[in-house]
């Protein structure tokens, strides 16, 4: 009664792979549902990812004490530091 046949192995397989690719289907559709045109991400340089967030700025390395800082950074009192004082 409890033995495994092919048959049986055969209906479970199609049985998970129904779910599965019932749950991709439904899902992908969700996705297209949540997302408009005009709110199409902004496109990143190649091999850059685009930000998630318009609001959150790129951080660059100070050549000189090799902090990261935004485009409006401000001298960190270190000798030779690139920036304007605040």
């Amino acid at each position: 009664m409890f033995g495994f046949s092919f048959l049986k192995l055969l209906v479970l397989a199609a049985v998970v792979a129904g779910v599965w690719y019932g749950f991709k289907y439904l899902s992908r559709d969700t996705a297209k549902v949540g997302r408009k045109a005009e709110e199409a991400p902004a496109k990143a340089p190649k091999g850059r990812r685009a930000p998630a967030d318009p609001s959150v700025e790129e951080m660059q390395k100070c050549a000189r004490c090799g902090t990261y800082v935004t485009g409006d950074a401000r001298d960190c009192g270190r000798a030779g530091c690139p920036y304007p004082p605040a």
